[in-house]
Order: structure tokens, then C-alpha cells, then sequence
């Protein structure tokens, strides 16, 4: 996964992970977020930015479950929005204002 190294490094040093054991666990996840669709560098990204927001993980053991829970609520939201963007971009092209209106609150809405 290109930016993935960028990543760990980021979420090592967020979450004061700095032990070789600690890098060494982070470094392996690699595989395991390459076998899982939709999973980018920049959606874990933002996990290990909303994970540290809440400020609720203690040790290394509570990461790996608690960036797939985030991933999960980052893909539904991105593809939630896609799929209202496409709604919108169709309701624009047959001319159905209205549908235009519904699509576009409702992707302003998921957006905040």
C-alpha cells in the first residue's frame, strides 16, 4: 500500500509507540490492511486521527481492533457520499430539480 510507511510513522509517534516490539507489531499490520478492501493510507490517515481525538486507546493490543472500527465508519462515509454525489450528478442531468435539492442536503448533511 503506497503511504503506508508515512502512516505507521504517524501513528507510532502519535501514540507514543516507540519500543522495536511496538514498531515491529505496527509495521506487520501491512498485510493485513492490504487484504482488506478499501483500506488506503490516507483513510488510516484519518482513523489514527479520529482514534487520537477520542484519546481512549492505552495499549497496543486495543489498535488494531479500534483502526478497523474506524476504518468501517470512514468507507461507509466515503461511499455515502460517492453514491449521493452520483444521485446528484444524475437528478442534474435528467433535469429533476428536486431530486437535485434531496441529494445535495443530504451529502451536506454526511459531510459535517
Amino acid at each position: 500500500m503506497d503511504g503506508f510507511n508515512e502512516w505507521a510513522n504517524r501513528h507510532c509517534r502519535i501514540f507514543g509507540l516507540h519500543e522495536e516490539k511496538s514498531l515491529a507489531t505496527v509495521a506487520a499490520w501491512q498485510e493485513i490492511f492490504d487484504a482488506c478492501p478499501g483500506y488506503t493510507a490516507e483513510r488510516l490517515q484519518r482513523a489514527t486521527t479520529a482514534l487520537a481525538r477520542h484519546g481512549r486507546l492505552h495499549f497496543l493490543t486495543e489498535h488494531l481492533p479500534a483502526i478497523h472500527e474506524e476504518m468501517k465508519d470512514i468507507i461507509y462515509h466515503d461511499k455515502s457520499i460517492a453514491e449521493l454525489a452520483e444521485l446528484r450528478r444524475l437528478a442534474a442531468e435528467r433535469g429533476t430539480r428536486r431530486e437535485e435539492l434531496e441529494a445535495h442536503e443530504r451529502l451536506r448533511r454526511i459531510e459535517r
